[in-house]
């Protein structure tokens, strides 16, 4: 059996070794556990392999500070919006990056809920999203048309909201949003979804085509 004096002196020996790891040794050890953590979350994500490189550093201020505001534990949600190809979903993938140190991240496109809304289980789909701190929902009004598609959606922003940050990318403009929604699904289920498109905070994305650059 250890004796008391053989454990002390274990203790004893444990804590000097510990007085030798500096405060920068401490920190390096700390920041590479994050980047370990943050890259693993971000292989699980489902972003895009075009956009495993985004970099938040490339993205709007606007964007910037949003990410800024979730890696620090911030509730908001937000919509990207602007043409085809001017950095929406790459902005979108930049904050799942940047966030993943701290946050759990996930992507998925609207093509992808409609695509499996015909056989979508509610509790399934909010099972899967609720453990997500931060979710993006890609070219949201670009999927398959069906009420059901629009629904799985409308039930997924309604039980992040407030509790958990969603972006969603989207090339429908503001002016014109609830027309071409109306076109897409019906009045009654386009002005449903405009309406929880209107509380977020919103940045429109211009610039150059980046696909033709």
């Amino acid at each position: 059996m250890t004796s008391f004096a053989a454990m002390t002196d274990s203790v004893d020996r444990l804590r000097a070794a510990l007085g030798t790891v500096t405060a920068e040794e401490a920190e390096a050890h700390r920041a590479e556990e994050e980047a370990a953590r943050a890259a693993e979350r971000v292989k699980a994500s489902g972003i895009p392999a075009e956009f495993a490189g985004a970099d938040i550093s490339a993205c709007p201020e606007a964007v910037k500070a949003y990410a800024r505001e979730v890696y620090r534990g911030g509730m908001g949600d937000l919509l990207l919006s602007g043409q085809v190809g001017r950095g929406k979903t790459h902005a979108a993938c930049a904050i799942l990056r940047a966030v993943a140190p701290k946050r759990r991240v996930k992507f998925v496109s609207a093509q992808e809920i409609a695509e499996t809304a015909n056989d979508w289980s509610r509790a399934e789909w909010l099972a899967c999203v609720r453990g997500v701190d931060v979710l993006v929902i890609d070219d949201l009004g670009n999927e398959t048309p069906s009420l059901k598609s629009i629904a799985a959606i409308k039930a997924i922003l309604d039980k992040r909201r407030n509790h958990r940050p969603t972006i969603v990318t989207t090339q429908l403009p503001r002016d014109r949003r609830g027309t071409l929604l109306g076109e897409r699904y019906g009045a009654e289920a386009a002005k449903a979804m405009a309406s929880r498109l209107s509380l977020p905070r919103e940045v429109t994305i211009t610039g150059d085509d980046r696909r033709r650059v």
